[in-house]
């Protein structure tokens, strides 16, 4: 139970400071279901293209957006996402997840109605967007140390049962030392 309380309290130490760790975000060309359009791709490290994706899903429910997955090219679909730090307008959102090693690869395209979202064009709404998606980033190292915690618990508990079982047989042990011994008079 001890090192599930240092580990919360590192955490509060810790994931401020990830947050000020700049996200390695890339924007380049890339393809996707409406053509080649400019992308914003981030890696993800640890946590595998599923959970990923899920996380993803979630953290679209403050967008209002209507949000699925098309199974045909595979991209998470936000349609009508209200996002206004990025736009006063609603914007659809694609993203796609490629599972690099131990990275997940995200790359997120934005529909800003009519134009993509890219650096060059739309310079005034890219700290937004990054600050946005950095905040995505920040929700997989949550969750990745959530999991992490997940499984340090079920070896706690696995642990606790071996000792209340190595506990309860010396119990037994004791019980069975303490039965009066005949001696060999007695007989």
């Amino acid at each position: 139970m001890k090192k599930l309380s240092n580990l919360s309290t590192w955490l509060m130490f810790l994931l401020p400071m990830t947050t000020l760790l700049a996200q390695n975000i890339q924007e380049n060309e890339r393809t996707m279901s409406q053509g080649s359009k400019p992308g914003f791709s981030m890696n993800i490290n640890d946590l595998d293209t599923k959970e990923t994706e899920r996380l993803w899903i979630d953290y679209l429910k403050d967008s209002k957006a209507k949000t699925k997955k098309d199974r045909k090219t595979n991209e998470v679909v936000a349609d009508d996402a209200s996002i206004p730090a990025i736009s006063t307008s609603l914007i659809d959102i694609y993203a796609t997840f490629t599972e690099r090693g131990k990275q997940t690869e995200i790359v997120v395209w934005v529909d800003l109605g009519g134009a993509f979202l890219a650096r060059r064009q739309n310079p005034d709404k890219i700290d937004a967007f990054e600050q946005w998606l950095s905040e995505f980033g920040r929700h997989t190292r949550v969750r990745k140390i959530e999991l992490e915690q997940e499984a340090e618990e079920l070896v706690f508990k696995e642990q606790k049962k071996e000792f209340d079982k190595l506990v309860k047989e010396e119990e037994r042990l004791k019980k069975e030392l303490n039965i009066p011994v005949m001696h060999d008079d007695q007989h």
